[in-house]
C-alpha cells in the first residue's frame, strides 16, 4: 500500500507538505506494526501456554495497528480528495 500511495502521490504531483503527511502516515503504520510484532513475540516468548490476559494484550497491540491505519487512511483522504474531485 505504501508503494501505491507513493505512486499516486507522484502521479497527482502532491505538494511538499502533503508528501510530509503521507510519509509520516506510512511511518506511523510501520512503527505500529513493528511494535505489535514485538509485543506478540515477547508474549509468545514469556508465556508458553495460552493465557486469557496474553490474548488481550495481543489484541490491544493489534488494535493499535488498526488505529494507525485508520489515521493513515484519513490523512490519505485529506491529501488525495482534492485531486480526485478537482483534477488539474
Amino acid at each position: 500500500m505504501a508503494c501505491l500511495v507513493a505512486a499516486a502521490a507522484l502521479w497527482v504531483r502532491v505538494a511538499r507538505w502533503e508528501w510530509a503527511a503521507l510519509i509520516f502516515s506510512i511511518g506511523f503504520v510501520f512503527c505500529a506494526e513493528v511494535l505489535n510484532t514485538a509485543v506478540e513475540l515477547t508474549i509468545d516468548m514469556i508465556k508458553a501456554t495460552e493465557h486469557p490476559i496474553a490474548r488481550i494484550v495481543k489484541d490491544v497491540a493489534a488494535s493499535a495497528v488498526l488505529v494507525a491505519v485508520a489515521v493513515a487512511v484519513g490523512i490519505g483522504w485529506l491529501v488525495f480528495h482534492p485531486y480526485l474531485v478537482h483534477p488539474t
